[in-house]
């Protein structure tokens, strides 16, 4: 999870104990509402990884699969 300044961003996990998840939200605090964004071009499912925010776009990299095997690359988010 990353704060970009104006809005949380969550990338991936593992969601009450399920495989994890290649699905990302979007948390505006303004409005206490939560929203999806799109997979499209997503980086694969995943948990334990390193999410970055540029100033424009949000970077996810490595982690771990559902069977907690090293996941190499990643993708970028630009919401």
């Amino acid at each position: 999870m990353l704060w970009t300044g104006s809005a949380a961003l969550v990338w991936g996990g593992r969601p009450y104990s399920s495989t994890p998840t290649n699905q990302g939200w979007r948390y505006l605090p303004g409005t206490d509402s939560w929203s999806s964004f799109s997979a499209v071009s997503a980086p694969t499912a995943r948990e334990r990884h390193t999410a970055i925010w540029t100033g424009s776009k949000m970077i996810v990299w490595g982690g771990s699969d559902e069977i907690v095997a090293p996941v190499a690359g990643g993708g970028i988010y630009n919401p």
